[in-house]
């Protein structure tokens, strides 16, 4: 089964520019891989392929799910974003038969990492495994580097948001030689090393480097 669609939407975007997707299914009704493409967008960069393997009639019909995205600037997809050059890969899998959670490695990467007062995305890579389920997002094993290619500054730790009863953030992080002029450059160069825990909770957050 092959089918084409096109999307066009200028309520959130930038740009009024359509987005073609094709999509392939295979195998059998009862065990489904779909295969899904995807290109053009603002800006005409953006393409990429998905991959997730279905089970129609089963309890969770979502076994697993995989993505590679690359040409993705925010800037012209959402309003008021930082710009960037995003290629992302992503490859989850089911881990449990009662509840819908998917785990796996996550990769993102930007070629054209700047401070963000310039509207830029001060993120060079992000490596992490990513684990989400009905109510929240995890990723642990995280490592971000900062800045350009020559530069070392690095993030280590962990992300974890829930979205209900209302949306709350967490981070537990360790600054690895971080120089804030990188993520502002109006900023004096300081170099910060060190552990670092917040929280979207007013009265919880604390900092500490």
């Amino acid at each position: 089964l092959v089918s084409h669609l096109a999307l066009s939407n200028s309520t959130t975007t930038t740009q009024d520019v359509p987005v073609q997707l094709t999509w392939r299914a295979a195998e059998s009704l009862e065990r489904m891989t779909l295969h899904a493409g995807m290109s053009g967008g603002p800006g005409y960069t953006a393409r990429g392929a998905l991959h997730a393997q279905l089970w129609p009639f089963a309890p969770l019909p979502l076994q697993a799910l995989s993505a590679e995205l690359e040409g993705m600037d925010p800037a012209v997809w959402w309003r008021g974003a930082p710009q960037a050059a995003l290629k992302l890969q992503v490859d989850l899998t089911t881990k449990s038969e009662q509840a819908f959670a998917l785990s796996g490695p996550l990769q993102i990467i930007n070629t054209t990492p700047g401070p963000a007062n310039r509207k830029r995305l001060p993120l060079r890579e992000l490596t992490a495994a990513l684990a989400v389920d009905a109510h929240s997002l995890t990723l642990t094993q995280m490592q971000v580097l900062l800045g350009p290619s020559k530069q070392s500054e690095r993030i280590r730790g962990s992300l974890h948001v829930d979205a209900a009863p209302e949306p709350r953030w967490q981070a537990e992080v360790e600054l690895d030689a971080v120089d804030l002029s990188a993520l502002h450059d109006r900023m004096q160069p300081l170099v910060v090393s060190g552990p670092v825990s917040a929280t979207s909770a007013r009265d919880e957050g604390k900092k500490g480097a």
